[in-house]
């Protein structure tokens, strides 16, 4: 009977210490969200000055080999933010990107070496034809076909 005293005591002991140090972990996780919701506020109010986005609408066209294999494109391109683009020049970049894609081949967009050189020369592309107003070209989706 006095060992199950003294195992009920050390289990009571021992819960007591682990709720008071789940209290405490608890009490100092719920700092740390008030804070991390806090750093939070403050980047999205940094990123609003950010780069602006601008979807492009899908791009489907034929390549040029093989003969048979087509392509699908969703890309967003991040502008600067001081100097928008209309609507005619999207145009004219997806027409850009239209007319590069019908020169490439299929061979050349396997693998992520083929992936990263397909965004860096659409995102070189697109800074020409918009006079730098575009920072880089995001590609969405790319589908080969």
């Amino acid at each position: 009977m006095k060992n199950v005293a003294i195992i009920l005591v050390l289990t009571l002991l021992a819960g007591g210490a682990g709720f008071a140090h789940g209290a405490k972990l608890f009490e100092l996780l719920g700092a740390a969200k008030v804070e991390r919701a806090d750093s939070g506020r403050e980047d999205a109010a940094r990123t609003t000055a950010g780069p602006a986005t601008r979807d492009l609408k899908p791009i489907v066209t034929n390549l040029a080999a093989p003969a048979d294999a087509w392509v699908r494109l969703e890309a967003t391109l991040v502008c600067d933010p001081s100097a928008p683009i209309d609507e005619k020049g999207i145009s004219e970049m997806s027409n850009d990107i239209v007319a590069y894609l019908r020169t490439t081949t299929a061979r050349q967009l396997e693998g992520a070496g083929g992936l990263r050189r397909l965004r860096e020369e659409l995102s070189e592309r697109m800074a020409l034809r918009s006079g730098n107003r575009v920072r880089e070209v995001l590609i969405q989706t790319l589908v080969v076909q």
